[in-house]
């Protein structure tokens, strides 16, 4: 994108040990020594040679973006500064620079040396606001080229903190809100707790389902009361063939055995087939269709 500079800083020791291979043309600086390196898309950063005559001026840290009022020389309020700006503006004192995820303005402040740094970054409406000697720039800042102008900017603003912003400078909407200390302290013991607090609020007693959220799913109900054979449709269909389904009678004598099998099973159903078995007095063995109530429980995945 035409006008759109991306002007990296990194220290020294992080650059040295990634060691990274630049594209050919880019510029990346050295943050705490000011050097810079401009790849050739071929070699590694630590077999680049410095570029001579490259290196960003040292300069004093300015106020940071909690710190609007003096910024100017004057206690200025905010308002003002924004009309200083557009004052600027009307009458062509003001060059656009763009690097990384910040937006700045860059105007001569007419009867001082000073070169002022308006920021907006767009991410969090944050307003961040800066000063540089006006020598840095040899070439005067409309004579200067636009990498010159970001390269003196982005290392002017490095020096801005963009954590430090009062609440009254940020917008809020309905999707984005301040949370509080106290609030994010009760949502993080939350998260952090245990779930005796959480009230269970299905009934075991009817049919029903839970959807874990590491995907496992539960259905469960009850059949009363079936001499052949039913269709049993889950109250929420699995992802797949559930892993299992296990049955268990409500009832049962001394003298029988009752069991109900799951044949056939699929995602959405399975078929429940109660059967029983006795030994009758004469020793002899006795079985057929149950008429027992059954529980089931199926357990499977629902993603």
């Amino acid at each position: 994108m035409k006008g759109r500079l991306q002007l990296p800083m990194y220290t020294a020791a992080a650059l040295a040990a990634a060691n990274p291979l630049l594209l050919k043309g880019e510029v990346v600086y050295e943050s705490d020594t000011r050097k810079r390196k401009v790849g050739d898309g071929i070699s590694k950063w630590n077999d680049l040679a410095y570029d001579a005559g490259g290196d960003l001026p040292k300069m004093t840290p300015v106020a940071g973006a909690d710190s609007v009022a003096d910024f100017l020389g004057t206690s200025a309020p905010i308002n003002d500064v924004l009309q200083k700006v557009i004052a600027a503006t009307a009458i062509g004192k003001v060059r656009m620079v763009r690097f990384g995820g910040l937006q700045c303005m860059v105007w001569y402040i007419e009867g001082t040396t000073t070169v002022g740094v308006f920021g907006f970054v767009a991410e969090n409406n944050a307003i961040a606001f800066g000063s540089v000697d006006d020598s840095e720039f040899p070439a005067g800042i409309f004579e200067s080229t636009d990498e010159e102008i970001a390269a003196v900017v982005s290392y002017a603003c490095s020096f801005i903190s963009l954590t430090a912003i009062p609440a009254s400078y940020i917008s809020t909407n309905t999707l984005y809100q301040f949370a509080s200390y106290s609030e994010k302290t009760t949502w993080n013991a939350k998260a952090n707790s245990n779930l005796d607090n959480v009230s269970l609020l299905k009934s075991l007693n009817a049919e029903g389902y839970y959807k874990a959220p590491d995907g496992m799913m539960f259905a469960w109900g009850t059949r009363c009361n079936q001499t052949t054979s039913i269709t049993v449709y889950f109250p929420a269909s699995f992802y797949a063939r559930p892993y299992a389904i296990i049955t268990t009678p409500t009832a049962f004598g001394d003298a029988a055995v009752e069991v109900a099998a799951a044949d056939p099973v699929s995602a959405s159903y399975f078929t429940m087939r109660p059967r029983y078995i006795k030994r009758l007095s004469n020793g002899q063995a006795e079985y057929g269709n149950s008429g027992c109530t059954f529980q089931y429980l199926a357990i499977g995945r629902w993603k």
